[in-house]
């Protein structure tokens, strides 16, 4: 079996075994803040518009504007259905994740052991 292989059967085995205890996530009703931000949210069932996509982000929460954005987002493809919105929130997370490990193989990857016991770029 080549490396190559190896790694994608890990990575298979890995997102299988994470799907079958991330999949009772999807059965869970909104939270905690969710009411206020989603379900009484009446800004989230306006029309969007790039004028009202403008505003939206202009009058959401200091610190809040990519959340609300996202959440609008979420409202015109899952409406008020939770399951949508914890795929796009996992997705998003899995994408920083990625953004993070990119980061560091890039960083440190290219780094290999020296035989004075320092580390040496390629």
């Amino acid at each position: 079996m080549t490396d190559r292989i190896r790694r994608l059967a890990l990575a298979g085995a890995f997102v299988l075994v994470f799907s079958i205890f991330w999949r009772g996530a999807l059965e869970v009703p909104f939270q905690l803040d969710d009411e206020g931000l989603i379900e009484g949210n009446e800004q989230l069932r306006a029309p969007l518009s790039p004028f009202k996509t403008v505003v939206l982000m202009i009058q959401a929460p200091f610190g809040r504007q990519l959340a609300t954005f996202s959440l609008h987002l979420d409202f015109l493809l899952w409406g008020l259905h939770p399951a949508g919105y914890h795929v796009t929130s996992l997705l998003l997370h899995l994408a920083a994740v990625g953004a993070v490990w990119l980061l560091v193989y890039r960083g440190y990857g290219a780094l290999r052991p020296d035989p004075t016991g320092a580390c040496a770029r390629r």
